[in-house]
């Protein structure tokens, strides 16, 4: 009995070393810069510009609208038809009648006129605008090169150069796009202009001039692999953005290279944010969405002329045909337009749908695809802008960041018992029943 009950002491502290040398699923690799201490890699995507880091509002744009659009056609055989009917004895040689609203700032500045076209109809020119679109979230293409330096054995520099274009399609149904920048663009900013951002990462945090970044998603030097994720949850630490909490999640996913399939795992990071995450659903959304033109409506004898067809034939037939001079009839008034939906603006892409706040996914040292960083872009004034940037890391032939293994880790559901924590339990628990047994024993 008393070898049983040494048996037992020593199964329990087997289970007391066992659960404290559970190994944790990881491995290290080694940070690779290429010759000279340098890192190069390109980034390509889209930025919505935001007002500020606290609120991330998006900054909007108005449109001025230019050119014509038509409103009322009408060809020989219903003009001549129209003629008869009130009794002109007037011979009508023309293809037809074409009446178009001319969007400009010449509305009530510029009289009524027509003339005949080379298709043979009469072309009657209604200033008419400006016709306005308020609001519209402004879109930019951003492409670039990051820069990545070690400085020494402690500080690496991060340098982005990138230049930021609008995307607006500049013929819309006969319309002509004139972009009315907000005030933090330069005065001469005709679409495109470059930015630059510049950090120093010191002891695992980056820093710009006097303002701490923190976590730096355009080099990432910590959490790199399995280990330091999980060290992330054991000790509880607390990494931000720009002063926002992070949350880091890992992932595995496979890809077909060479006939074989190969598994991987990379890190994903979410911004513990509201405000964040309320933007990255509104841009999932974006392109749903859409805006009512605005403009000065011109009015014949004080009614609508594209909602009053009577008074629009009449207007045509008096300037055409008996060459009045009616502009004096003509008035304007704030009227609303048709809807124009955002796609209509943005063509040709696709925005990323986000509900949670992604922010960046990676592996090891080496960004993968941005889903909602903020960056703070120096513009050209001297002046800064914060952008949401969402796109993709673009690395050369000697860069491979699948080669790493990162390891992969899964944090235990807090419903779930940890194996460890039920092996130290189960010892603990038996400890007392043990002793108790081999004293009574001895005593005996």
């Amino acid at each position: 009995m008393v070898r049983i009950t040494y048996l037992l002491i020593c199964i329990f502290f087997i289970l007391v070393c066992m659960s404290a040398t559970l190994p944790a699923t990881h491995s290290v690799g080694m940070q690779v810069f290429n010759s000279g201490g340098r890192l190069v890699y390109h980034v390509s995507g889209y930025a919505i510009p935001i007002k500020n880091i606290s609120s991330f509002e998006p900054v909007t744009v108005d449109l001025l609208l230019r050119g014509v659009d038509e409103v009322y056609s009408m060809d020989r055989s219903y003009v001549e038809n129209l003629l008869s009917r009130i009794g002109a004895n007037v011979s009508f040689n023309a293809g037809g009648i074409r009446v178009f609203y001319n969007y400009s700032e010449e509305a009530g500045r510029s009289e009524i006129t027509y003339k005949l076209g080379p298709d043979g109809w009469y072309w009657v020119d209604v200033p008419a605008g400006p016709c306005m679109v308020h609001g519209l979230p402004l879109l930019l293409k951003l492409s670039g090169t990051v820069h990545v330096k070690r400085i020494n054995s402690s500080a690496i520099k991060v340098c982005m150069k990138a230049l930021i274009s609008d995307i607006f399609q500049h013929n819309l149904s006969n319309y002509k796009i004139l972009v009315k920048y907000p005030s933090m663009f330069p005065e001469n900013f005709n679409g495109s202009i470059e930015v630059s951002l510049t950090y120093t990462i010191i002891n695992n945090t980056a820093v710009s001039g006097n303002e701490v970044i923190g976590f730096s998603p355009l080099y990432i030097v910590y959490p790199r692999n399995a280990l330091e994720v999980k060290e992330v949850y054991d000790k509880g630490l607390i990494l931000t953005f720009y002063g926002i909490p992070l949350k880091f999640r890992m992932e595995k996913t496979t890809s077909k290279i060479l006939g074989h399939v190969i598994s991987y795992s990379y890190i994903v990071v979410y911004a513990r944010s509201n405000r964040l995450i309320s933007l990255a659903r509104y841009i999932s959304k974006m392109m749903n969405q859409g805006a009512f033109t605005e403009d000065m409506e011109p009015r014949y004898r004080g009614k609508p002329l594209t909602k009053d067809l009577n008074k629009l034939e009449n207007l045509a037939l008096r300037l055409v045909i008996k060459h009045e001079n009616i502009t004096k009839y003509i008035t304007y008034a704030p009227s609303k337009g048709r809807y124009i939906t955002f796609i209509s603006f943005y063509k040709g892409f696709e925005l990323p749908y986000n509900p949670h706040g992604r922010v960046v996914d990676y592996r090891w040292v080496y960004p993968l695809s941005f889903w909602a960083i903020f960056l703070k872009l120096k513009l050209s004034n001297d002046k800064y802008l914060w952008v949401v940037f969402w796109g993709d890391a673009i690395y050369g032939e000697n860069i491979n960041p699948y080669s790493i293994d990162i390891g992969y880790y899964n944090p235990p559901s807090p419903s779930i018992i940890d194996v460890r924590q039920l092996l130290l339990f189960i010892g603990v628990s038996a400890l007392p029943i043990i002793l108790i047994i081999y004293f009574t024993l001895k005593r005996k």
